[in-house]
């Protein structure tokens, strides 16, 4: 054969004399012969001689479709807009809504008491993050923290007044364990297992490093984002199946982000792996911010303020809103401090003295202040409080 005479090519091409080469490899090997015939070569069509030019062969499968119709579920959209479906089911109302939700924050950001604040609110029927909470059944594993620990904070969390003399109804329906198996160690079965039994409507993970499982060998072959996806959709499965809410608890990382979810420590395989995702951050004495993220939620940061005295979060409001609210009793301080009808302040003034932003108090913050009969306006554009 011509090495430049190739079936299906009327031009030569730079392959050819390998392509020579390989049909004399090729040929050279012969398959056995039968009744002393003489070994022949095996026959080369043109359908080989692409494949040698370093096409991939095709591989068949032996199955067919409908081998697989018993693995996979699906329906025509006209079907499925005529389904009805039952509202999620709220821990907390517009917050907390039932699925797997991540709770991040740094270590000592005050995430475990704000955790522990929720499971007593859902156990007692108590108030959470501005709401009211509907009684159930919790499991808090607290598994990073001695009983001796969890019973101090307790004491204080049920120190206040409406508890006095007695404990809430209701802890009865708090249950708090300190060892639990891993994920892989029988963790997993273990609390399919309670929530089924107890009918839990919340379960708190304090840490979930504490309970994901051992690194394997086969996890060795595996990318990081993979492996933090693969954990926590083992715990999607079981929230699906009871309809109940799962919150591990995890370290965010030291570094700020303007994105509150990439503070938490790991990939993105975590928060891609469940349904809603709550940020802790940016402490500030008693105050911090909470961030809410998910499938069902609004994606909104909250301001919280912490109580010493009882061990409590409470929820002030949106953080832009609050914000605009201390703005604006900073400003109202200044102004009934410093002026008077006699005496009425410029803008450059009162942003000076209350440490507020100039384009704010003038665009927007003075003219409600006006509005709302908080503070009086004279000629030259000078303000003092009414």
């Amino acid at each position: 054969m011509n090495p430049f005479d190739l079936p299906g090519h009327d031009e030569p091409i730079p392959q050819a004399f390998d392509i020579a080469a390989e049909l004399e490899r090729v040929a050279k090997k012969t398959r056995p012969g039968g009744n002393g015939q003489k070994n022949e070569p095996p026959p080369i069509g043109d359908k080989d001689i692409p494949y040698m030019v370093g096409e991939s062969r095709p591989v068949k499968s032996k199955k067919k479709p409908e081998d697989f119709y018993d693995k996979i579920e699906g329906i025509e959209a006209e079907y499925l807009m005529n389904m009805e479906f039952e509202e999620p089911r709220w821990v907390v109302n517009n917050k907390i809504p039932e699925g797997v939700i991540i709770f991040a924050g740094k270590p000592k950001a005050g995430k475990s008491v704000l955790a522990l604040n929720l499971c007593v609110a859902v156990a007692t029927g108590g108030v959470c993050l501005g709401e009211d909470i509907e009684p159930g059944t919790v499991l808090y594993l607290h598994l990073e923290d001695n009983q001796r620990r969890i019973q101090r904070r307790l004491k204080a969390m049920l120190s206040d007044d409406q508890y006095t003399g007695s404990y809430p109804k209701g802890l009865n329906r708090l249950h708090l364990y300190y060892k639990w198996p891993r994920i892989g160690q029988g963790g997993l079965r273990a609390l399919d297992a309670f929530i089924g039994e107890h009918n839990c409507r919340l379960v708190v993970i304090d840490t979930f490093k504490m309970f994901q499982p051992v690194l394997t060998r086969s996890d060795e072959k595996k990318v990081q984002y993979e492996i933090d996806y693969d954990r926590l959709a083992t715990l999607r499965e079981i929230t699906e199946k009871h309809r109940t809410t799962i919150m591990p608890i995890m370290h965010a990382r030291k570094q700020a982000s303007e994105d509150p979810i990439d503070m938490i420590s790991g990939t993105l395989g975590i928060s891609g792996a469940v349904d809603n995702v709550m940020v802790l951050f940016d402490r500030k004495g008693t105050r911090a911010k909470l961030f809410v993220q998910g499938r069902d939620v609004d994606n909104i940061e909250y301001t919280l303020e912490y109580s010493i005295h009882n061990w409590l979060w409470t929820l002030l409001g949106e953080s832009s809103k609050v914000m605009a609210t201390d703005t604006q009793q900073a400003v109202l301080d200044f102004v009934k401090e410093f002026g008077s009808r006699e005496n009425p302040l410029t803008p450059t003034q009162i942003v000076d003295g209350s440490g507020a932003t100039k384009t704010y108090v003038s665009g927007r913050l003075l003219p409600q202040m006006l509005k709302d009969g908080l503070i009086a306006k004279i000629s030259h554009g000078k303000y003092y409080a009414k």
